[in-house]
């Protein structure tokens, strides 16, 4: 989204509202990024698991490793979600990136992307 005019994001998040998605948003105010990151997995997972999803699609990037350390305790023996990584190329994690830049930036963004929109809340700190 950073290399887009303000018309190609709109028409982005405006794109990804038409789709059958459903856009659940995590935030953490801990500054941090690896305790930022695990703290997002572990109140994410566990609404993932409710929801019924089956797999999950993580963005690789240099903290694959510590990722599947802690998938792997928050899962068990026996998950009943599955996760990968992929790589920057997948188009469907595209998705995440338009709906997390469309709610930061605010305004005409965020509105466009509010109705495949769930805000889970913020985690960590005050």
């Amino acid at each position: 989204m950073k290399s887009r005019n303000d018309a190609e994001r709109l028409a982005y998040a405006r794109m990804l509202a038409g789709l059958e998605v459903t856009g659940m948003l995590f935030a953490t105010r801990v500054k941090r990024a690896r305790a930022a990151r695990d703290l997002l997995f572990e109140e994410m997972v566990p609404r993932l698991i409710a929801l019924g999803v089956t797999e999950l699609v993580i963005e690789s990037c240099q903290e694959d490793a510590e990722d599947r350390r802690l998938l792997r305790r928050l899962l068990g023996p026996a998950p009943e979600l599955t996760y990968r990584h992929g790589s920057k190329s997948d188009l469907l994690l595209s998705l995440p990136d338009i709906l997390a830049w469309a709610h930061g930036r605010g305004g005409r963004f965020r509105d466009a992307v509010k109705p495949v929109t769930t805000d889970h809340g913020r985690f960590g700190g005050p």
